[in-house]
């Protein structure tokens, strides 16, 4: 595996890492929903936004081409 390397790389690093963290912390609180409210968590995840902290690692990784 090649490693990025100057800042192109280091942005792209970035947001693979933000992507990442995106998809676990989503995830997880998917299973958590199923696991307590059952059919009705499907639902409720179409219903109530994501956590602040969640949507940050979403907007993260989504800003954009690099320059």
């Amino acid at each position: 595996m090649r490693r990025a390397t100057g800042a192109t790389g280091d942005r792209r690093a970035g947001r693979a890492s933000a992507l990442r963290e995106y998809e676990r912390r989503h995830a997880k609180r998917e299973e958590h929903a199923h696991e307590t409210l059952g059919g009705f968590a499907a639902f409720l995840a179409h219903v109530i936004d994501e956590p602040q902290s969640t949507k940050a690692c979403s907007r993260r990784q989504s800003r954009g081409p690099d320059r």
